[in-house]
C-alpha cells in the first residue's frame, strides 16, 4: 500500500488525554522533571537551618518559598494538561479527515456549516516527522511543538502497516 484515501473520523476525549500524555512524556524536557527536586531540597535544607537557627527568619522564609515554587513546579504541567484535555472535551464531536502518501500527511477539518471552509494541516514526512504507534493510536508529530492524535480504530490492517511504515527512510517494518 502506497497511500490511505480520505478517513473521516472524530477523537474522543480519553484517546485525546492518552496521546497527550505520550506527547508530553516523550517532549518534556529532563530540567522540567528535576526542577521540582531541587526546590525540595532546597526546602529541606532550609528547614534544616530554621530549625538549628529560629530566630533567623529568612530561613523561615526561603523554606517556605522553596516548597512553593516545588508545588508550582509540579503542578502546573497537570493543571495545563486537565485545561488543554477539558478544551479538547468541547470539541470532542468534530469530525476531521485524514489522507496520506510516503511524502505528505494531510489532517483537516470537516466544516459544520454549509460554505465554511477550514485550511487543512499539511504535515510533510522528513526528518522532522515522526509516527508512535500505541495501543489505541497513532501519535504524529513533526517536531517539538506540533502533534496529530489519530485513533487506530478507524484504519484497516493494511493501513496500520502503512502508519507504521510511514517516514522510515528504508522502509523496514518495525
Amino acid at each position: 500500500m502506497t497511500e490511505i484515501a480520505e478517513k473521516k473520523y472524530t477523537l474522543p476525549t480519553e484517546i485525546f488525554a492518552e496521546g497527550y500524555d505520550v506527547f508530553r512524556k516523550r517532549h518534556t524536557h529532563i530540567g522540567r522533571r528535576i526542577t521540582p527536586l531541587l526546590f525540595l531540597t532546597a526546602a529541606v535544607i532550609f528547614i534544616i537551618l530554621a530549625v538549628t537557627a529560629p530566630d533567623r527568619t529568612v530561613f523561615h522564609v526561603l523554606a517556605f518559598a522553596s516548597l512553593a515554587f516545588a508545588f508550582m513546579e509540579w503542578y502546573n504541567p497537570k493543571k495545563l494538561r486537565r485545561m488543554i484535555v477539558d478544551a479538547h472535551g468541547e470539541q470532542e464531536n468534530t469530525v476531521y479527515t485524514l489522507s496520506a502518501d510516503s511524502e505528505k500527511v494531510v489532517i483537516s477539518t470537516v466544516p459544520q456549516e454549509e460554505g465554511e471552509e477550514i485550511a487543512p494541516s499539511v504535515i510533510p514526512v522528513d526528518g522532522n516527522f515522526g509516527v508512535s504507534e500505541h495501543e489505541r493510536l497513532f501519535l504524529l508529530s513533526s517536531g517539538e511543538e506540533v502533534f496529530y492524535i489519530v485513533p487506530k480504530e478507524i484504519f484497516t490492517a493494511e493501513e496500520i502497516e502503512f502508519m507504521r511504515n510511514l517516514g522510515r527512510a528504508d522502509g523496514d517494518t518495525l
